[in-house]
């Protein structure tokens, strides 16, 4: 599906690790759930950092 299918995929895992960052850090949450949301965005994180740093040779 390429790129048009790892869009929304990625933006979900941004605006979800990002909401989780806001709860976490304002509303000092520490439920599993709050918590577990964070792998996706870990995953989005590394998966952007690898594509601009390396990229595709």
């Amino acid at each position: 599906m390429g790129a048009a299918g790892a869009v929304p995929g990625l933006s979900c895992g941004l605006a979800g690790g990002t909401i989780a960052l806001w709860a976490i850090v304002r509303h000092k949450e520490r439920s599993v759930i709050v918590l577990a949301s964070m792998v996706p965005f870990a995953f989005a994180v590394i998966f952007l950092l690898a594509e601009v740093t390396i990229g595709h040779s």
